[in-house]
């Protein structure tokens, strides 16, 4: 999936929260998540 988002400058995470289809754990429990940094453009 893409999503297209106006940030402000600042630090974010990002989680995916579908369930994994043979243990039903949540994709995020299982390290599928994304810290990440939006910067201003200078």
């Amino acid at each position: 999936m893409w999503m297209s988002l106006m940030l402000e400058a600042g630090t974010y995470s990002a989680l995916c929260f579908f369930p994994e289809p043979e243990t039903g754990m949540p994709h995020a429990a299982m390290d599928m998540y994304m810290v990440f940094t939006v910067e201003v453009a200078e």
